[in-house]
């Protein structure tokens, strides 16, 4: 996998909104690239309240723990909600 900048210099370290993402197949000549359109983190969270699970799913999750004004979203393993 290769991440570029907008204008096609390969970078390193944090990606930002813009930047592109070249995945090579394991046969070394199919490649997809990916545009990154928003960038997200996550804040460490002090809180070991809130549990999520199963973990992989194939299917229902459950989220406990979570206040008032909390936001989840889920991904799937490409990233699409």
């Amino acid at each position: 996998m290769i991440i570029t900048n907008a204008a096609g210099v390969e970078q390193t370290g944090n990606a930002a909104a813009g930047y592109k993402v070249v995945v090579t197949a394991g046969d070394g000549v199919t490649t997809q690239t990916y545009v990154i359109n928003d960038v997200t983190s996550v804040q460490k969270l002090n809180d070991k309240s809130i549990l999520v699970y199963p973990n992989p799913s194939t299917g229902m999750i459950y989220v406990s723990g979570l206040s008032v004004g909390n936001r989840v979203f889920v991904s799937n393993i490409t990233g699409k909600r």
